[in-house]
């Protein structure tokens, strides 16, 4: 009886977890020039990828957000734009959830590793 409903509990609180509320928020690229940003709004993510604007539906997921498919611009820019370009399009191709860790939106990979920080905009 005892381990039924400790059962019980442990799942009630697996399923009272939220994923954060991110819904007016902005962020920034750590570490990366120009750097990618990200917004939320109504349920979607956008912001610049360092040269194009970008676009997705969110799905909460945990106490994290999955990012969709990606909406991007096709606009051609000088070269170290298009290298941060390239490389945040992969990350966010590679991330299986966007969490918040303390100040910081943390993109993280299948085998939970960090792939992307994002500092809050000032």
């Amino acid at each position: 009886m005892l381990r039924a409903a400790l059962l019980a509990l442990a799942l009630s609180a697996c399923a009272n977890a939220q994923a954060p509320a991110l819904d007016g928020t902005s962020r920034t690229m750590v570490g990366e020039n120009p750097a990618p940003t990200i917004a939320f709004a109504d349920g979607r993510a956008s912001g610049s990828t360092g040269c194009n604007r970008w676009r997705a539906d969110t799905t909460p997921q945990g106490v994290g957000v999955r990012i969709g498919m990606t909406a991007v611009t096709e606009m051609a820019c000088p070269g170290p734009a298009m290298d941060t370009e390239a490389r945040f399009l992969s990350i966010l191709q590679a991330t299986s959830v966007v969490e918040v860790r303390g100040d910081a939106l943390v993109f993280v990979g299948a085998n939970a590793e960090e792939l992307a920080r994002f500092a809050p905009v000032p």
